[in-house]
């Protein structure tokens, strides 16, 4: 068997592989478009940080590659650790959970490093002041 040969069998068998993953992230992407905006339930759970609210969710859709027009699909509900998985490859990290570490530090001063799994959301755990 040609060394040619083997090499155009392991594409063959490795390429369909490689783009399982893209699909599973592609169908993600999309489930977070089509749901409904969620501003009712952000400002009920946040009522005297509307604009924080806004503002963290802006760094969240610029941290994981989601268009800002899509911001308020996202949920108070939904769990860091979830988009991340929903929205990187098994292979490909695009350090987002470094840049969102960074980037609330940057403009909050609250460091979430070691906190994404740790963490339940609720009203109690989270400061609203600047």
């Amino acid at each position: 068997m040609s060394l040619w040969l083997v090499i155009i069998l392991a594409a063959i068998l490795f390429v369909p592989w490689s783009l399982i993953p893209g699909i599973r992230h592609r169908r993600y992407r999309r489930a977070i478009r089509d749901r409904i905006p969620a501003q009712t339930q952000w400002a009920a759970e946040f009522p005297d940080a509307t604009s924080t609210v806004e503002e963290v969710l802006t760094i969240f859709c610029d941290v994981f590659l989601f268009d800002r027009r899509y911001r308020f699909h996202f949920r108070p509900g939904d769990k860091v650790a979830e988009v991340y998985q929903g929205t990187t490859g098994p292979v490909a990290d695009e350090l987002q959970m470094e840049r969102l570490t960074w980037e609330i530090r940057k403009s909050f001063g609250v460091d979430l490093a070691g906190s994404y799994n740790q963490v339940e959301h609720s009203p109690q755990n989270v400061d609203h002041r600047r």
